[in-house]
């Protein structure tokens, strides 16, 4: 580091800040900096780092792949996630830490989450279910904070969406809008919080705009395409196809919409679709589909805030925020996109749909 601050013309607490916090000097110096340990093949060092200061300089971000799993959908979850975690990135980056990202299937949840806290200074956790024991453990090495399930732990911050307004939008949407009475929902996996939250909040909703409401979900998938799939051949064997499918996510709708397109029936003609995440492919299926939109990189960002909080000290309550949800309008639900002028966003117009129709 005095080679580097003293060919760069800088003193050693530049060189320290334009290589782990570089948006805090100014481009032309970050520059100089730069040349300079390129040109003398300078690398920090982050063991030595650890030792002076008691800190790795990594957040971790340890999460549930089903996927790893030979005999399951690989597209599983991956979409979803890949956002949240690219949040993690860049927050943590912006704040001088590096994001050591460890993925593992179920069977080996518990063992590499140890492994992992113990490489780093704090742990960001992505699963629908992991067991209280195990995140108390764990939380007494480092902070530790929750993505999307449950707050089980005192001590362990969490961060979530507003599931119930999410399907209150697309139930309203859908009433009013649609005049739709008749509506099944296709729900994700048992441990997972969110799916649980978003199948009660659409018998609540739909009890509330004075529909009847079921008791159970007209299929339970696991929120990949290949259960959005097999939920839809479940819906082409009734007798009656309903006016609305609720999908609790993306995935799921988007397998649907596939098969149903195959069988020969038409979204929104025959059937209206909608997804929950607001995943980018979305935007791009046949019809489009309506969603509701989660801000899954703000999601990995406040993760980030919850855990440098805490190792900045001062914490003592349990934190869990909610963030907000949007409703994005597109084809599956029976509307028509039409760009803005300014060609940034979409907005939509109803077509009068089979439903109001009748």
């Amino acid at each position: 580091m005095y080679d580097v601050a003293a060919q760069a013309g800088v003193s050693i607490a530049t060189v320290s800040r334009a290589l782990r916090l570089p948006d805090s000097v100014r481009p032309e110096t970050r520059r100089r900096v730069t040349a300079a340990a390129r040109a003398l093949r300078y690398v920090p060092s982050g063991n030595a780092r650890g030792l002076a200061q008691r800190r790795t300089g990594v957040l971790g971000v340890w999460f549930l792949a089903d996927d790893l799993d030979p005999a399951r959908d690989r597209s599983a979850d991956t979409l979803y996630w890949d956002e949240i975690i690219h949040g993690i990135q860049r927050a943590s980056w912006d704040r001088g830490y590096a994001a050591l990202i460890a993925a593992t299937c179920p069977a080996q949840a518990g063992e590499l989450a140890y492994d992992v806290a113990g490489r780093v200074d704090a742990l960001a956790v992505l699963a629908h279910d992991v067991p209280a024991e195990e995140l108390a453990v764990i939380a007494h090495r480092v902070p530790v904070v929750t993505v999307a399930a449950r707050p089980a732990v005192s001590g362990v911050d969490n961060v979530r969406i507003a599931n119930s307004t999410g399907i209150r939008l697309l139930i309203e949407h859908a009433v009013q809008v649609h005049g739709h009475r008749r509506a099944v929902f296709i729900g994700g996996p048992p441990n997972s919080v969110d799916a649980a939250e978003r199948f009660t909040a659409f018998q609540r909703w739909w009890s509330e705009a004075g529909c009847g409401v079921p008791a159970t979900p007209f299929y339970s998938g696991d929120f990949t395409a290949r259960s959005g799939v097999l939920a839809a051949e479940a819906l082409l064997s009734t007798a009656t196809l309903p006016d609305l499918v609720m999908c609790a996510n993306d995935q799921m709708a988007i397998g649907l919409l596939s098969r149903l397109r195959r069988a020969g029936i038409t979204v929104p003609g025959d059937v209206a679709v909608t997804g929950f995440d607001g995943l980018e492919y979305g935007a791009h299926t046949d019809p489009a589909l309506t969603t509701v939109l989660q801000p899954l990189r703000a999601i990995g960002r406040v993760a980030v805030e919850l855990l440098v909080a805490r190792l900045a000290g001062g914490v003592d309550t349990t934190t869990s925020r909610m963030l907000p949800v949007d409703l994005v309008v597109r084809e599956s639900c029976g509307c028509v996109q039409l760009p803005l002028i300014n060609g940034s966003d979409w907005s939509a117009r109803s077509t009068t749909s089979r439903s109001a129709n009748r």
